[in-house]
């Protein structure tokens, strides 16, 4: 088994990208996929879809089902935000900082009070306008 076919079986989602010169490759080129990014994406599209389902599942008894999509916090997970990729984050907000769990509170007090109890079935992001 040649080193390419190697690489393949080990890492299925690897694209090779190849161009043609007279029936030979002339250029051969491999990227992989972020799994990281893989993985959040897959599971926030997923949540999304799973409010929807359970908000029509659950309105014929007047429970309503919504979801919060927080962007950059300043929480303690995953060891915190350091300075360097706080300053990061916060270049890429349309609001210029990240979010305090306050931020985030607020949404979810306000999705629970009576004020909102038309909202239903919705995913809403929490992200002072990040990556805009």
């Amino acid at each position: 088994m040649g080193k390419s076919q190697a690489t393949a079986a080990w890492t299925p989602l690897t694209i090779c990208r190849e161009s043609f010169d007279g029936g030979k490759p002339k250029k051969r080129e491999y990227s992989r996929l972020n799994w990281v990014a893989l993985s959040y994406a897959s599971f926030k599209g997923g949540l999304q879809v799973l409010t929807r389902y359970m908000a029509k599942e659950f309105g014929t008894r007047r429970i309503r089902a919504n979801s919060i999509a927080p962007g950059p916090v300043r929480t303690d997970l995953g060891g915190g935000l350091n300075d360097e990729f706080e300053a990061l984050l916060a270049s890429q907000t349309a609001l210029g900082r990240v979010g305090e769990p306050d931020d985030v509170g607020g949404a979810i007090a306000s999705l629970l009070s009576n004020e909102n109890q038309w909202v239903n079935a919705q995913s809403i992001e929490i992200a002072g306008g990040y990556i805009i």
